[in-house]
């Protein structure tokens, strides 16, 4: 089929999660510098009958990759909710545990589908309880500022949904030799109660991060710059921005038929960056 807005795969849910709660993270999340899919409010209608209004979730893959500028490399994703083996006794999720839980999205090249070296790296490194050696990984092979930046966006709107069983999406750049975090379903982050803590959910990466105190200390820059740049009007602005646009319809609709000639149309009603005020995707 023909590409729609130069994609030629994407998601489309009909999500229980509040609307906007995904656009407005990963707008934030892409204006701080992060790789984060577009994930738009759609007004779906199938054979001409209205079906609601779903989200737009790109995949994440390497297109998302050449539309940030990153050089081809891997894409690994940990989400393993439905697999029995990814928990342990006590059911508590085991994707940090074993590389095994970690399916390849995106490599290199096509000779390198089958190498998994790079992440049975970063694994082994997250269970090594040498706290030296791991500091020495994470120098070498973490992009700390991308993923302070990824912690701190957590922090600023009550992230919890990256935790120990799944919503783990990272690149690793074959170049640079490191691994950098891509943003990913950020959900329910407006309808469940704030806790106390910094972190509402912890997982073993984050974790091993947090007992490093430069890393801890960069993380908190990098939330003290939000809370700076994104203070909770401005959220609210922007929530009220995209509830108004998508309420109004938007600018600009798609028409494609399927394998089995139904008509499907989409009319995009919000747009992926506010920084980017006007544009029609």
């Amino acid at each position: 089929t023909d590409p729609i807005r130069n994609r030629r795969s994407f998601n489309l849910k009909n999500t229980p999660t509040p609307v906007l709660e995904d656009t407005i993270a990963n707008q934030i999340a892409v204006e701080m510098g992060l790789m984060a899919p577009d994930v738009i409010p759609v007004k779906l209608f199938v054979n001409g009958a209205y079906s609601g209004v779903h989200y737009w979730q790109d995949v994440a893959d390497e297109s998302l990759l050449r539309r940030f500028r990153r050089m081809p490399g891997s894409i690994y994703s940990g989400d393993h909710m439905i697999q029995r083996e990814a928990y342990d006794a006590d059911g508590v999720g085991r994707i940090y545990a074993e590389a095994q839980f970690w399916e390849k999205d995106a490599a290199r090249n096509a000779e390198q589908l089958e190498d998994r070296t790079d992440i049975e790296s970063l694994i082994a490194a997250v269970n090594n309880p040498d706290n030296e050696a791991f500091r020495q990984y994470a120098d070498d092979h973490l992009d700390i500022t991308q993923f302070a930046r990824f912690t701190a966006l957590d922090r600023l709107l009550g992230g919890q949904h990256h935790d120990y069983t799944h919503n783990h999406k990272i690149y690793y750049d074959p170049y640079k030799g490191r691994f950098e975090p891509i943003e990913w379903d950020f959900a329910w982050w407006r309808v469940r109660r704030r806790l106390e803590d910094f972190d509402h959910v912890l997982y073993p990466l984050l974790t091993r991060v947090r007992q490093q105190p430069e890393f801890e200390l960069k993380i908190q820059a990098q939330l003290w710059e939000l809370l700076r740049d994104y203070p909770p009007n401005e959220i609210q602005r922007r929530l009220e921005l995209n509830t108004a646009r998508m309420r109004s319809g938007g600018s600009a609709s798609l028409r494609w038929r399927n394998s089995q000639s139904s008509r499907v149309k989409m009319s995009f009603v919000t747009t992926p960056s506010e920084r980017r005020p006007g544009a029609t995707k």
